[in-house]
């Protein structure tokens, strides 16, 4: 896999190409970024992605396919959270390839800031915050 994904030592802390899961999860700041938040039960997991890496690889179909081993089929929906006009209008295609990828996927697109999650009458409920 060309974009790897590391395990966060803390879930309310998921940062830049991590993942972590728990009842409640908090994202650091996203500046062009979005994270993936899925739903198995009690527990949510999310994964922050990058749309350019440290070698200033830009997020692509393939990349995608990538995120979509990590995030697993064992999963009841999912949502989309952060920078993503920013992500159609720049990375579309490895956008798409993510989204088509994703079972019942609902959408936040609040632009840079804060993100967090929790589960509110059995449904992921998002937590946002400016800078």
């Amino acid at each position: 896999m060309s974009y790897t994904i590391k395990t966060a030592p803390n879930p309310l802390n998921i940062k830049e190409r991590e993942k972590g899961s728990a009842n409640k999860i908090a994202f650091s700041y996203f500046d062009s970024c979005i994270g993936i938040i899925t739903k198995s039960g009690n527990t949510l997991s999310g994964i922050h992605l990058v749309m350019i890496d440290e070698k200033d690889k830009v997020f692509n179909e393939e990349d995608a396919q990538d995120v979509l081993k990590y995030v697993g089929t064992n999963y009841e929906n999912s949502m989309i959270v952060g920078c993503i006009s920013l992500w159609k209008s720049s990375v579309y295609k490895g956008f798409s390839a993510l989204t088509k990828g994703l079972k019942s996927v609902e959408y936040d697109d609040r632009d840079s800031g804060y993100y967090s999650a929790e589960i509110i009458n059995n449904q992921i409920s998002i937590g946002y915050r400016e800078k």
